[in-house]
């Protein structure tokens, strides 16, 4: 008998994605008037000009490309971890490797990403599932791929995760059973 597997769709319209939306947008004007000022003073030639505009132009497009893949697809919830596919990256986070599943709103992130999200107008209100880890995160060096069971480079002091869910209560209803299962689950 095969486990059912669940999925929850992720929010790809979400705070994040909102958040470097409009700090690139920001970084294309700057960037954009600096060259000219740099341009107007005599200090780049107009190759030089030509190419930082370049520049400044194709990697905010190239990087919000990446960004969105990374939140199109779903969390999946498996008998022994929960797996968050994206075109861009997988997610791995076995169920003992997590301390505790929260819904939370970005009002309720840490104090600098709060300020953060405010300064830059996204909704404060919007929420979000926190996975608190009881291990580092880390970034495989070989693939695309995140989290908490394999060889990786760990980043220091990433012991929380959020995921933009459509509906992040029924995703954190459907995840205390695992949680219960595997001995990590904390009200």
């Amino acid at each position: 008998m095969t486990a059912t597997i669940q999925q929850f769709p992720l929010e790809p319209k979400n705070g994040f994605v909102a958040l470097l939306t409009r700090f690139m947008a920001l970084l294309v004007v700057v960037g954009g008037w600096a060259i000219l000022l740099l341009f107007i003073a005599g200090m780049a030639s107009q190759f030089t000009a030509a190419v930082l505009g370049l520049f400044i132009l194709l990697f905010p497009v190239a990087f919000l490309w990446n960004i969105r893949r990374a939140y199109r697809g779903a969390a999946e919830l498996h008998p022994d971890r929960l797996l968050v596919r994206t075109p861009a990256v997988t997610h791995s986070y076995p169920w003992q490797h997590i301390r505790q599943i929260e819904v939370i709103r970005i009002r309720d992130t840490g104090a600098m990403s709060r300020a953060l999200y405010q300064v830059f107008g996204v909704n404060l209100d919007q929420r979000l599932v926190r996975l608190r880890l009881r291990r580092w995160l880390r970034q495989s060096l070989l693939r695309s791929r995140l989290g908490t069971d394999f060889i990786g480079i760990p980043a220091p002091g990433m012991k929380a995760v959020g995921l933009f869910l459509q509906d992040p209560d029924s995703f954190a209803d459907a995840a205390v059973p695992y949680l219960q299962a595997a001995g990590s689950y904390r009200p």
